[in-house]
């Protein structure tokens, strides 16, 4: 996770050292990164100024597969899901974009790329929007599955709540966690569901509850914690439930979180 902190800042400072490049300069900075990464930094061009959605649509082609002249849906649909939630809102609003706008960008880059690539051809305009906006949609339909399973968790929560079942409350707010959810605001809530939850036990409940659960369950416990413990004012609470959990599942969940995968941010 450090490496990925440290890559992640490498490419901003990337990104905002290329704002004033000209144009050929800038096709020349997204020709060096992986197409993911230069997916990224396009959708930054475009936020920066909407004018320059064209090298969005630049990047878009470095995904034609040159011998069957048809866009590589598979690398499309995996560089979709895994760019940023505020980069794949960026994406979404250019998908959208009317066939005139399409075109405008052709004209800018499709006889540039063409150029001293005489075996180098470009599927039509729509040919290459379709498969972008299907990976799209695609990625919308899953942050409505996880939504679904967040109205599922919240109904058991608040009936468990109810009913002062304590340990039942806390099982159901950590089951499926969005581990592979991208969407901010779905993540956030599901943080904000546990939260509530374990404000709810009080102080001297907490050690029972902790016990009541599995190793994967106090894992992912452990790693809300730590981000409860991230925000100003519930450093005291926050840091009794860390203590019951290490005291129960040993410092080694410490560990297991540091370097697992982030489902809480």
């Amino acid at each position: 996770r450090v490496f990925g902190a440290v890559l992640a800042s490498c490419r901003g400072f990337c990104a905002l050292n290329t704002m004033s490049l000209s144009r050929e300069q800038r096709e020349q900075e997204l020709r060096k990164l992986e197409r993911i990464d230069a997916l990224e930094l396009a959708l930054n061009y475009f936020v920066e100024d909407e004018t320059k959605r064209e090298f969005v649509y630049f990047v878009m082609l470095e995904f034609v597969d040159e011998k069957k002249v048809v866009v590589d849906t598979k690398k499309v649909t995996i560089a979709t899901k895994k760019i940023s939630y505020d980069a794949f809102l960026v994406l979404q609003k250019v998908v959208e974009m009317d066939q005139s706008a399409y075109e405008r960008m052709h004209e800018t880059f499709g006889l540039r790329l063409n150029s001293g690539r005489k075996t180098y051809k470009i599927p039509p305009i729509a040919d290459i929007v379709a498969p972008w906006a299907k990976a799209v949609q695609l990625r919308i339909s899953d942050d409505e599955q996880f939504e679904a399973e967040l109205a599922e968790r919240s109904k058991a929560v608040t009936s468990s709540l109810s009913s002062k079942k304590m340990g039942a409350a806390l099982k159901a707010a950590l089951s499926d966690p969005p581990v592979k959810c991208k969407n901010l605001d779905l993540k956030a809530r599901s943080a904000d569901l546990i939260f509530r939850v374990l404000k709810a036990v009080p102080s001297k409940s907490m050690e029972k509850q902790v016990k009541k659960l599995d190793s994967d369950q106090l894992d992912i416990l452990m790693r809300y914690v730590y981000r409860g413990l991230s925000v100003p004012g519930n450093a005291s609470s926050f840091l009794k439930w860390h203590a019951a959990i290490v005291a129960n599942a040993g410092l080694g969940v410490i560990t297991r979180v540091l370097c697992g995968p982030s489902i809480t941010n």
